[in-house]
């Protein structure tokens, strides 16, 4: 791999995909693609949808995409949004040192989906209501007065405490 000054991903992951896919049958476990970038396509396809789509459908296919967000310019908006397909995952590292850790520590997690599509409805009792949800983007989350619902694409086990976290207010 080299430096060229741009950033092809769309060529990149046609090709990442491609390889999982051809290779997916003779393996017995997780296949999942590895994205190393700092998220700012400027040669082919730049239109973040098409990443999303190409995402979703290797997902569909039994092929996840772990994003690893690199460089001190590292576009964080698109590398969410790819990341939030179903499959999907995203780490960032601002150094060789965050690689090392990355791996030594989170590997295991970082490959292994637990579930998809997780949907959660959540009804608060009488006088109880639903003041705010943590820990899942905003963009995903429905509240009216019969309760919250949301899906999670992908949910993935973390040493990092991570959780889904709800905020009531009124009487129990």
């Amino acid at each position: 791999i080299n430096s060229g000054g741009s950033t092809a991903m769309e060529a990149g992951l046609k090709l990442a995909f491609e390889t999982a896919f051809d290779t997916q049958d003779g393996f017995d476990g997780n296949t999942r693609v590895m994205l190393y970038t700092d998220e700012r396509p400027n040669v082919g396809n730049t239109d973040k949808d098409s990443f999303i789509g190409m995402a979703v459908a290797a997902s569909e296919r039994g092929v996840g995409l772990t994003t690893i967000g690199v460089a001190d310019h590292f576009g964080a908006e698109l590398a969410n949004q790819v990341s939030a397909a179903r499959g999907g995952n995203l780490f960032y590292l601002q150094s060789s040192d965050d690689a090392e850790k990355l791996f030594a520590e989170q590997f295991d997690f970082l490959m292994t989906e637990v579930a998809q599509s997780l949907s959660v409805n959540f009804t608060p009792q009488t006088g109880q209501t639903i003041e705010a949800i943590y820990g899942v983007p905003g963009e995903m989350i429905e509240i009216d007065e019969t309760g919250s619902r949301f899906t999670i694409p992908t949910v993935f086990l973390s040493n990092k405490a991570g959780g889904v976290f709800l905020a009531l207010s009124g009487e129990t």
